[in-house]
């Protein structure tokens, strides 16, 4: 078109302006609806309207560019003078769903609408097709699976279903199209029906199910058989035979001499014949199968044979025979473990023994073992008579075996106390020995000697022979009492000799002392009664002429320059000497005479040494015994310068628990006795065997005593190989259990051989220990060294105990 030049200014002026308006006029606001409705079924006819207002001042047509979108992908676009556009979904289907929008563009303006979410719910049932209803196994037939309305990229899936109800998925094909063309193979034989379903992502979920079409797999009708011999039980080293068959049943469409025969191993070929033979060792376990290959006429198939489970058993070794926990106490039940150490389970052990019918126990899984519990015998040659036996199979000959070693306990029995030199009397201040020893008894024994008026032993002594001999050295009159000794050994079986007296006869020079002693008192008393006699003449003779004054010199009093009392109230613990603190002990006391005044009638020169009695009061004060002091005096003229003096003085051991009795004796003997202080022989035991002693005794006050003191600890260990509360159990001495448990006593703590108090109750059968032990939270599955729990030592004939603990 040609311009004027004059035009031209107003062309530009008139765009301006339009341009002016359109800036001026647009509206900003483009809409976007689905109809009828943002959620509807596959198959609804949808639309999609996108809108857009735009109001000017003038009138004017302007091209509006259209873009609808579903999840940010352009799925429609238009560019028109209208300004709305329709988008048809006819039919909506699964494929449609999504996030739509609409932009609009006018005159490189753009503006975007709202969002709105298209939801169709439903998918298109799937079509199912095949080729060939009645294939043979393993023959190939086609299957297609289509829904033709559906879009977008569609996975299918196919499945079998057997006459049973079970459904199994046969195969899933790739992502394609709204139809899927697959090729299927089917087995086993039989009937089942076929169908499909589809889906387009996981999120929008799977169709249904398509149509079901009835499918029949026909076999070739060949079955291989394999057989094996023997069949029945294989044991190791046996010769096995594998030998295949086959049953055909069309031979019309399989060529016989085509047929291939294989056998494998663990699906590895380890034979390509009609049979095959091995001999079975360890290493032939496995699973064994014959495979045919057979050529029919279209194609080639293969057959296999069910599975056959090579598993040979072991024979059994020779069964090991040994007693449970390694020891053997003569006199007591025991156990017997039967054991072979090769062979395949189960197997069936035998014990036999003269004395009772034979025991069979089973073994059948791993880690079970053949225990029996055996009567008690009496001598140890009576071991070789057991024999155990083991079989896992009637075909093999039975192995024996006898117990040839075990560590055998026999219990001591009943020692015998001699006294050597002699029997009976002893000379005070000679040497004796206590022979104790015992008939029989496993080495080492522990001998202990007591005597009956001392709470603890007097000495121990473990002695690898049957006999031990305890030494008394310088006798004296306290050794006189009755003595006994106790053997035991690891059989924990204790037991006590008779008791047997020692009688103390008076040394010879104390005879000669004592008949001295008695001629001079004699003497002096002869001596008082012509003084006397004299005095009296003397007196009557003087009565009118003189008065009565002593004519020689007073004899001073007595003083005592010294004086020891020594109270040994509570002696060491070790020597076990008491005294009662109610009866007061007497003890000496050196009296001395001072030297006379030599202006007085002269005295014996020299320090008269007179023992006499003191006795300490409650209060602590000495108190001196009664004595009698006869002191004679010539009167002027008479006998000056002679005394005769009688002291009575009680003699005591000092510190003597027997201290009262001889006290008694002395007041009943008025003869004066000069003490000789004998010598004295301590005999110290530490404080855990005095303490085991008394814990056997069952005196509860010295153990009272002797857990206050903190002398002992409650949980030593002693020779024995047991603690305080184990020798209680074995007293059977209920308070004394208690009392030990009160004191802290451990209910759990265990022997050197790992018996539990628990255990020693149920062993030696005291029910009412152990009802009070658990009650004490004693545990019943404490085990030993010999893996024994305390219900297993249990004697079944204690009923009591059995209920205890059902």
């Amino acid at each position: 078109m040609n311009l004027k030049p004059s035009t031209v200014p107003l062309l530009l002026l008139l765009d301006l302006l339009n341009f002016w308006q359109l800036g001026r006029g647009y509206a900003y606001r483009v809409g976007l609806t689905i109809q009828p409705s943002t959620t509807v079924q596959s198959g609804t006819p949808v639309k999609i309207i996108c809108q857009v207002n735009i109001s000017y001042s003038n009138t004017w047509n302007f091209t509006h560019t259209f873009q609808i979108r579903q999840n940010d992908a352009p799925v429609y676009s238009s560019t028109t003078k209208e300004d709305t556009v329709v988008y048809e979904l006819n039919p909506a289907r699964r494929a449609d769903s999504g996030n739509y929008e609409c932009r609009v563009t006018v005159k490189e303006i753009s503006k975007l609408s709202n969002t709105q979410k298209l939801i169709i719910t439903g998918l298109q049932t799937p079509i199912l097709y095949v080729n060939n209803t009645a294939p043979y196994e393993n023959e190939e037939f086609t299957a297609v699976c289509s829904a033709p309305e559906e879009k977008g990229s569609l996975i299918f899936h196919f499945y079998q279903r057997f006459t049973n109800g079970e459904s199994q998925p046969i195969k899933q094909l790739a992502p394609s199209v709204n139809s899927a063309e697959t090729m299927l193979v089917l087995s086993p034989l039989g009937d089942r029906l076929l169908s499909c379903d589809y889906e387009i992502n996981r999120i929008s979920g799977r169709s249904n199910r398509s149509n079901e079409i009835s499918v029949l797999v026909k076999g070739l009708q060949i079955v291989p058989i394999m057989n094996v011999l023997p069949s029945s039980e294989v044991y190791e080293g046996d010769t096995m035979k594998f030998s295949c068959s086959i049953v055909i049943y069309v031979p019309e469409r399989i060529n016989k001499d085509t047929i291939k025969y294989s056998y494998y191993k663990d699906n590895m070929i380890v034979a390509s014949s009609r049979t095959y033979n091995s001999t079975t060792q360890l290493s032939q376990i496995g699973n064994y199968t014959c495979e045919v290959l057979a050529l029919s006429q279209n194609h080639s198939f293969v057959k296999k044979s069910e599975l056959f489970v090579l598993n040979p058993k072991v024979r059994v070794a020779e069964a090991v025979m040994s007693v449970v926990g390694g020891t053997l106490v003569l006199g007591k039940h025991f156990q017997v473990l039967c054991h072979s150490d090769n062979g395949s389970l189960p197997i069936t052990y035998t014990l036999s023994s003269p004395s009772s019918p034979a025991k069979i126990r089973e073994v059948k899984n791993p880690g079970e073992q053949a225990i029996f519990n055996v009567s008690a015998l009496y001598k140890a040659s009576d071991i070789r008579k057991l024999y155990c036996s083991a079989q896992n199979s009637k075909h093999i000959p039975v192995k024996t075996h006898t117990l040839h070693y075990t560590n055998i306990i026999e219990p001591v029995s009943k020692p015998v106390l001699k006294i050597l030199p002699n029997m009976g009397d002893v000379t005070e201040g000679q040497d004796v020995m206590l022979v104790c020893s015992v008939q029989k008894g496993t080495t080492p024994i522990v001998f202990s000697w007591h005597h009956t008026n001392e709470g603890g032993p007097l000495t121990f002594l473990t002695s690898d022979k049957l006999e031990a001999s305890f030494n008394i050295t310088n006798v004296r009159a306290k050794h006189q009492r009755a003595y006994y000794c106790v053997s035991t050994n690891r059989a924990h079986e204790t037991k006590q000799s008779q008791e047997v007296s020692i009688r103390v006869k008076t040394a010879g020079w104390k005879k000669g002392l004592i008949a001295a002693s008695c001629i001079l008192t004699l003497i002096v008393l002869i001596l008082v009664i012509i003084c006397r006699k004299h005095l009296l003449w003397f007196k009557r003779r003087t009565t009118k002429e003189l008065s009565v004054k002593p004519a020689g010199t007073k004899v001073e009093r007595l003083s005592l320059t010294q004086a020891e009392v020594n109270q040994d109230a509570n002696e060491s613990d070790d020597q076990h000497s008491v005294a009662s603190p109610e009866k007061p002990e007497p003890q000496y006391t050196e009296v001395h005479i001072r030297q006379a005044d030599p202006d007085r009638a002269p005295v014996a020169k020299g320090t008269d040494t007179v023992y006499s009695e003191v006795r300490t009061s409650e209060q602590g004060t000495p108190e001196e015994a009664d004595g009698n002091t006869a002191v004679c005096q010539g009167q002027d003229g008479g006998f000056p310068g002679q005394n005769c003096k009688t002291n009575g003085t009680g003699v005591y051991s000092k510190g003597s628990r027997y201290s009262s009795t001889q006290r008694t004796q002395t007041r009943e003997s008025p003869a004066p006795v000069i003490p000789v202080t004998p010598a004295k022989r301590s005999v110290h035991f530490p404080n855990d065997i005095v303490f085991q002693d008394i814990v056997r005794r069952g005196d509860m006050e010295q153990i009272g005593r002797f857990m206050r003191a903190r002398k002992v600890r409650i949980d030593t260990l002693f020779h024995s190989g047991m603690a305080a509360l184990h020798e209680a159990v074995l007293t059977g001495n209920l308070e004394v259990v208690k009392l030990l448990v009160k004191y802290g006593a451990d209910v759990h703590q265990k022997d050197e051989d790992g018996w539990t108090p628990l255990h020693m109750a149920c062993s030696d059968s005291y029910p009412e220990i152990a009802r009070y032990l658990l009650s004490k939270g004693a545990s019943t599955e404490a085990e030993n060294e010999s893996g024994e729990k305390p219900a297993d030592l249990i004697d079944p004939d204690c009923k009591e105990l059995v209920k205890l603990f059902e």
